[in-house]
């Protein structure tokens, strides 16, 4: 008996390497199972993120603390490496693939910077990323947008803007 390997996508020239498909039939499993879409949005309302969330690195215990009955979840900052060069070095980056091609974002973010520099934002990550984000300078708080591009190529290649 043949074994085969699962393919994923399809596999036009049947070399077992599957090409990435925008749609595909769900194969018939015997068994009719409900449609199920990931969770997409938190409340923080549980003593650990949901399955929706990834860490940019290996998740360090003192990077987060969920605050259940508060629904918050509490982020810290953390030292920038040795020889951080733009996000892309970061580990501590809490990120979620997009939900859809099209979808809006909602949050509420508190910052108390408890030293110079310190900052928080949001991002669309990747080789070429945005962000923004608000940053302590001088005891104020800066707004600040960022697009950097080939960010996995090291040097810093961004366009920055700040405003108070």
């Amino acid at each position: 008996m043949e074994k085969r390997l699962p393919v994923i996508g399809s596999d036009p020239d049947g070399d077992g390497t599957g090409e990435p498909v925008l749609r595909f039939k769900k194969p018939n499993v015997g068994k009719t199972y409900p449609i199920e879409t990931p969770q997409d949005s938190d409340e923080f309302i549980g003593s650990t993120v949901g399955p929706q969330w990834q860490w940019h690195g290996n998740p360090q215990a003192e990077w987060a603390f969920p605050f259940p009955e508060k629904g918050i979840l509490r982020m810290n900052s953390v030292q920038l490496p040795d020889g951080y060069k733009n996000l892309w070095d970061l580990p501590n980056l809490l990120l979620q693939k997009f939900p859809g091609e099209e979808f809006t974002v909602t949050t509420k973010v508190s910052l108390k910077p408890r030293f110079e520099g310190e900052r928080f934002g949001l991002v669309v990550m990747g080789i070429n990323y945005s962000y923004i984000g608000v940053t302590n300078r001088q005891g104020k708080l800066l707004l600040a947008q960022a697009v950097t591009n080939d960010a996995d190529k090291g040097p810093l290649r961004q366009r920055v803007r700040n405003s108070c």
